[in-house]
């Protein structure tokens, strides 16, 4: 139950929280040391150096990492340690369902059928 709760409120940090280089503050008039032009549509202006232009979003994201399709959106400097316990959380409900149906079946499973002779060290 921990692991659902943390997967969706991580998942919703991820959604709601802004990598781009909006965040970054208002951009200098003139190019000035940290800052560069990007030349695509979605920019077209100054923007942090550190950061990539991603075409899905149209727009450049602080240290982008890659662009999610499961979030709809870049994950960059702002949500990656969101993005990061999301993918724990989703590993330890995987693990957790796992473990919860190995232990129903072999608690649950008749003896003499195929399984039960597979799984039992009898």
């Amino acid at each position: 139950m921990v692991s659902c709760s943390m997967f969706i409120v991580n998942y919703w940090k991820c959604v709601k929280i802004d990598s781009t280089a909006r965040s970054a503050g208002k951009a200098p008039a003139i190019q000035s040391d940290g800052w560069r032009y990007c030349p695509y549509s979605g920019c077209s202006g100054s923007v942090p150096e550190n950061s990539r232009h991603c075409h899905q979003c149209d727009i450049c994201i602080i240290q982008r990492d890659h662009h999610c399709h499961f979030t709809g959106g870049c994950i960059g400097q702002n949500n990656l340690p969101a993005f990061l316990v999301q993918i724990v959380a989703l590993f330890g409900m995987s693990f957790t369902y796992c473990l919860a149906n190995f232990i129903y079946i072999v608690t649950h499973e008749t003896p003499g059928t195929i399984l039960f002779t597979v799984i039992s060290p009898i």
